[in-house]
């Protein structure tokens, strides 16, 4: 059932909507474009982004839908936090002049991060011990070329050093890009399997009982801005302490473990605003291969995602999405497993936060009808403007939007993982009501009232857009 479904999952996740097609308007030549505000980032990277340029044809009738895919288009490049665009037309000639607003490129990381699966699942327990102190620093527009450097150091709960460089444009085209990043991670406390649904596990107060090794190498090519492909190559290396496998003999096949990956990626997102989307859709179908064949770690996991959204009138919304994950050959250890079920990340059905699905095959649908209640607003704090950020900070933008929501999702599994976790092979449903912000740097916060099908209900908190 989910080959078929991921089957139409990838059927529908490319489409292309040319900008100049339709009723055949007046015609316009665009004879310039202009570029203003942009100290940092440079014009070719800017002009990367655009939907057109110099000597492309215009049709009268697609002017507003010009302006707003460059906005679009730019806003989603996440370098700015405002975008102007206006279009001088002179006879059959047409200028574009288009104001950016820069973000605020270079950030120091020095916080705390929960190390639970969500901020709901610790605020439930709220153990202060399960935290972690980050201190780094990340330049997200290196040299105005979009480049992006991370390098962090973890302490606390978990112990972790991050290496992140980032390169969208390598060639002169700019449809090729190049991704480098190095993990490493140690754990004195640690899940080693799931019961009822819930994660259990075991401490060593005075060694590791886990550690990590990730390196990765990553291709994109992005022929066209809304689609791309990425290939990946990794090698991964795990240590494991004897406890782990003597508490689960399905955790893994060998206490230590190193073997290489491999993933291909396609992504179309025609989405009017990433962080937050209102209309547009986005596809995406992954193929990740753990291992080789014939060795101790050979598995490979399919992915598929299709969401839609829709603008209705009177500043009304609806949206859908859908999530299906299929593993081909043998079933995955329990270390592989753990992170790539239901109940991480984003992949959950509201309702079901406190629940955790370890097993592989899954699928959910998720659906949201929303009203805006506060158009976006800027709010001033001038306070906040000076010589060295300008107005980074001081101009704060708000929406707020009114949500009801249901969602439904299946975890397929064995006869021994469905003794052990009793939702496993049974359909999951959620459904509730919501109020989510969006501010700038692409932030939202989602306050969420749920119900689920198990007649439990509870308030939650997510920091990403819900569909």
């Amino acid at each position: 059932m989910y080959r078929v479904v991921l089957f139409l999952l990838i059927s529908f996740t490319y489409a292309f909507f040319p900008l100049n097609a339709g009723e055949k308007d007046d015609k316009l030549i665009v004879k310039s474009i202009h570029i203003d505000g942009n100290e940092k980032t440079k014009r070719n990277i800017i002009k990367r982004e655009l939907p057109v340029k110099i000597g492309d044809t215009i049709y009268s009738g697609h002017y507003e839908a010009l302006k707003q895919q460059i906005n679009n288009n730019l806003m989603n490049s996440e370098l700015f936090n405002f975008v102007e665009v206006t279009l001088d037309i002179k006879g059959k000639l047409i200028h574009i002049y288009i104001k950016v607003d820069e973000r605020w490129y270079i950030w120091p990381e020095l916080y705390v991060e929960i190390a639970d699966r969500n901020f709901n699942s610790w605020w439930k327990k709220r153990e202060w011990s399960r935290v972690n102190y980050k201190i780094g620093v990340s330049h997200v527009n290196f040299r105005g070329r979009r480049e992006e450097i991370d390098i962090q150091a973890q302490t606390g709960y978990e112990e972790e050093y991050v290496l992140i460089y980032n390169n969208p444009y390598l060639n002169n085209d700019k449809t090729l890009g190049l991704r480098l990043s190095a993990n490493y991670k140690a754990y004195h406390t640690l899940d080693y399997k799931s019961l009822d649904n819930q994660l259990l596990y075991s401490t060593l107060p005075d060694e590791n009982i886990r550690n990590n090794l990730e390196i990765n190498l990553s291709l994109t090519y992005r022929p066209a801005i809304h689609v791309s492909h990425q290939v990946t190559a990794g090698y991964y290396q795990y240590n494991m302490h004897d406890t782990l496998l003597d508490l689960n003999e399905r955790y893994a096949p060998e206490k230590n473990v190193s073997y290489p990956y491999f993933s291909y990626i396609f992504k179309a997102d025609y989405r009017d605003y990433k962080a937050y989307p209102l209309k547009g859709f986005y596809g995406d179908f992954a193929i990740r291969k753990f291992g080789l064949p014939n060795n101790d770690v050979d598995h490979t996991l399919i992915k598929g995602t299709f969401r839609k959204y829709f603008s209705l009138t009177n500043n009304w919304y609806f949206a859908t999405g859908l999530v299906a994950q299929n593993r081909l050959g043998a079933k995955l250890p329990y270390f592989l497993a753990e992170e790539r079920g239901m109940g991480y990340g984003r992949d959950f059905v509201r309702g079901m936060e406190y629940y955790v699905f370890n097993q592989t095959d899954w699928i959910y649908a998720k659906s949201n009808l929303k009203r805006t209640v506060l158009p976006q607003h800027v709010f001033q704090f001038d306070f906040l403007e000076n010589k060295y950020f300008g107005q980074k900070f001081s101009k704060v933008p708000l929406e707020i939007f009114a949500n009801v929501f249901y969602d439904a999702g299946y975890v397929a599994g064995s006869v021994q993982d469905e003794r052990a976790n009793a939702l496993t092979n049974t359909w999951q449903h959620g459904f509730g009501l919501g109020l989510d912000f969006v501010t700038y740097y692409d932030k939202v916060l989602r306050t969420e009232l749920s119900w689920n099908h198990k007649g439990e209900y509870s308030l939650f908190f997510h920091m990403i857009a819900p569909i």
